[in-house]
Order: C-alpha cells, then sequence, then structure tokens
C-alpha cells in the first residue's frame, strides 16, 4: 500500500469507522519487514483483516482490530426478471 492510496482512503473514512482490508495487505519483498507494515499499519483507520493469500505471519501479528480467516459469499440467484 503506498501513499496515495492511504489518503484517498482518508478522504472517505473517519477515524472512528471501522476499515475491513479485504486480503493481501502487503506484497513482496517489503512484506516481510516488519517495520515497513507497522508504518503503513499505523496510518489506518481501526482495521479488520480478511486474510488473503499474501498475508502471511508478519501481516498477521499487526495488531488488527480483528483477524478474519477466508470468507465466502453466496448471493441468492435472482428470481422474478
Amino acid at each position: 500500500m503506498k501513499a496515495a492510496p492511504i489518503e484517498r482512503l482518508w478522504e472517505k473514512v473517519e477515524p472512528d469507522d471501522d476499515f475491513w482490508l479485504v486480503g493481501d495487505f502487503a506484497f513482496g519483498p517489503k512484506a516481510k519487514n516488519e517495520d515497513w507494515l507497522r508504518s503503513i499499519f499505523d496510518r489506518l483507520p481501526g482495521t479488520h483483516l480478511v486474510v488473503g493469500k499474501h498475508d502471511g505471519p508478519p501481516i498477521q501479528a499487526l495488531p488488527w482490530s480483528a483477524c478474519h480467516g477466508w470468507w465466502r459469499w453466496t448471493t441468492p440467484p435472482v428470481t422474478g426478471r
């Protein structure tokens, strides 16, 4: 996550809002650097993580409001068309 998306995030999200990050908080070599991860994490509002396939132990160890496993949403078929 880079600075520009975080700045845009704060244009819409209030400090007391719950923010849900749906997978893949970080990817690549920096995703294993705990100091870098924390510097990004500390700029986010109260955050819930739905763990993605790139969210390894250093990411899951951050102090999330909640850390959730994989979820699967299903929608009922649309009828009456």
